[in-house]
């Protein structure tokens, strides 16, 4: 049976890829991240959604990002806001997270040999109102992850494949950064502009 990862938070997103992963016949072991957030609220949820769906197993790796802080989450001196959403990147917004978690994902899918990960990156796109931009990444990097990763392997063996697989995940932290500095954040400034 093919093995999957699936970075579980215990909300919607990372329950559908489970869903999706578990019914499309992957192994699936279930990861969660106790990042030294403010409640366990979505780790109790991972859980139950982990038991629910039938992962094979459900871990949780302990990693406390409050030593650099920088988010409501994670900085116990900034107040989570309670006043509905706020223009801009939210305060909850934690730095690197997710790269974090693909890290932790890619560690483990190596470890089972897992032929998959599932992940969802495109919170801060959600978050700035462009539910468009993540989809169009996903299938531009992805189409071309796969052959790449097949080159890699074909000549270079499994050390081609970890290189090719860190360049993709480099590239789409990249990605990401460069449309939300240059296009998305922009375009909602001007959006905010022209409705003040």
């Amino acid at each position: 049976m093919r093995k999957a990862v699936v970075l579980l938070s215990g909300g919607m997103d990372s329950a559908t890829v489970l869903a999706l992963a578990c019914r499309d016949g992957f192994e699936c072991h279930a990861l969660s991240v106790d990042y030294g957030q403010r409640h366990q609220a979505e780790l109790a949820a991972a859980k139950r959604v982990a038991d629910a769906l039938g992962a094979r197993e459900h871990r949780v790796v302990a990693l406390n990002l409050q030593t650099f802080g920088g988010s409501a989450l994670t900085d116990l001196s900034l107040d989570v806001p309670t006043g509905g959403v706020a223009k801009g990147i939210p305060i909850t917004y934690v730095p690197a997270r997710n790269t974090i978690f693909l890290s932790l994902a890619l560690a483990w899918a190596e470890v089972l040999d897992a032929g998959a990960m599932g992940v969802i990156t495109s919170k801060t796109f959600y978050a700035m109102g462009d539910t468009r931009t993540p989809t169009r990444m996903s299938v531009i990097t992805y189409t071309l992850y796969i052959p790449a990763k097949i080159f890699g392997f074909l000549h270079y063996g499994l050390l081609g494949l970890a290189v090719v697989t860190s360049a993709y995940l480099f590239l789409n932290l990249i990605i990401q950064v460069v449309l939300l500095d240059c296009f998305v954040i922009p375009r909602r400034r001007r959006q905010q502009q022209g409705s003040a």
